[in-house]
């Protein structure tokens, strides 16, 4: 399977540009999604670590460096064609790929499926359907029943993929990870594992209370949104439709 360029490769390549370059002359990075398969369902990452040395080692997908100077000889070319070109040409050595393709971006109002009564912006209507609702009321608009249900459905399919067979996961406990996650994204700590740790220093009784770290990890595991056996390999963002 030809592999993709490594952290470390990517950091060389760009101090290499930086330093043979014009100063004027601005370097990005972009990497273009993997098509959808199972295998993007693994990360080269060790979720234990939450500090900013966790990073992943090994890029999905096919990256791409651009200059200034690329942009303005730019010619388009699909992003279907670019991608099999850069796996047959360059992948493999890990060394770069064609840096042909432009993906211009264009500011503009979205659309939405419900029009706003004219005279008051979108913002409002927002702020007039929160203003009496709880923050636990907010949450569920966002994660209605239907979505938590579907959540369940697939990650237990996903589970029995695995041979787990005995996995089972309700709505308490689902809601229970989210809230973790949601936790640890402002409270931090070094280490996923301290938040269950009986110190006093690091410890989060609301964490270790609500459910054991071995099973946090397993439904963090498990958790998805879409069936694997039902992939849709022309869709990169298939396994996050609901």
């Amino acid at each position: 399977m030809p592999r993709g360029l490594v952290l470390e490769e990517i950091l060389a390549e760009l101090e290499n540009r930086q330093e043979s370059d014009d100063e004027d002359n601005d370097v990005e990075l972009a990497i273009i999604p993997p098509d959808a398969d199972v295998i993007t369902d693994e990360e080269d990452i060790d979720e234990n670590v939450l500090n900013n040395e966790s990073v992943v080692q090994d890029v999905a997908g096919t990256l791409e460096l651009i200059t200034s100077s690329d942009e303005a000889n730019a010619t388009v070319v699909p992003p279907e064609a670019k991608r099999r070109k850069a796996l047959g040409d360059g992948a493999e050595s890990g060394t770069l790929a064609t840096k042909k393709y432009k993906c211009n971006w264009y500011k503009c109002q979205p659309t939405y499926a419900n029009a706003s009564e004219p005279g008051k912006s979108n913002e409002y209507y927002v702020a007039e359907c929160l203003a009496n609702k709880t923050v636990p009321q907010v949450f569920e608009d966002f994660f209605s029943e239907k979505v938590m249900d579907t959540i369940i459905e697939k990650s237990e399919i996903y589970a029995r993929q695995h041979n787990t067979i005995n996995f089972l996961l309700t709505k308490e406990k689902l809601k229970s990870v989210i809230g973790i996650l949601l936790l640890n994204g402002y409270h931090k700590l070094p280490h996923e594992n301290m938040y269950w740790e009986q110190a006093s220093d690091v410890g989060v009784p609301l964490v270790f209370n609500s459910m054991s770290r071995n099973r946090f990890r397993e439904i963090k595991r498990f958790i998805h949104l879409n069936d694997n056996s039902r992939i849709d390999r022309n869709d990169k963002m298939h396994k996050l439709r609901l």
